[in-house]
């Protein structure tokens, strides 16, 4: 699969078979950057529910799957087998710190 037949399937069908999307998940695919792996929800018993942030030219794609928390459970793409665009935006936090820890961590004053 490459970057442009990720993107004509998603704007055609948005229907991705189950040995499709952990082939976007893992593999290097010319003209796709993986940005980020990370853990939506980790209630489930045998299962983390995460999200891979992928990015095809300056669009971005999140892919849903489940990831087996042991090594008897697989992970699990046959769930969630489509993927949603979503958008880069930058989130600024307030945080307050004492000064000592300000200059251990390299922060800046404001």
């Amino acid at each position: 699969m490459t970057a442009k037949e990720i993107i004509e399937k998603y704007e055609t069908t948005n229907e991705f078979t189950t040995y499709e999307i952990p082939q976007i998940v893992w593999e290097k695919i010319p003209g796709m950057e993986t940005i980020k792996k990370k853990i939506i929800d980790e209630t489930g018993h045998w299962e983390n529910v995460k999200g891979t942030i992928i990015r095809i030219g300056n669009r971005y794609f999140e892919v849903i799957w489940l990831e087996g928390k042991t090594e008897m459970q697989k992970n699990d793409y046959s769930i969630y087998i489509s993927i949603s665009e979503v958008y880069k935006t930058r989130v600024v936090t307030e945080e307050y710190l004492t000064k000592e820890e300000i200059e251990c961590g390299g922060y800046e004053f404001v």
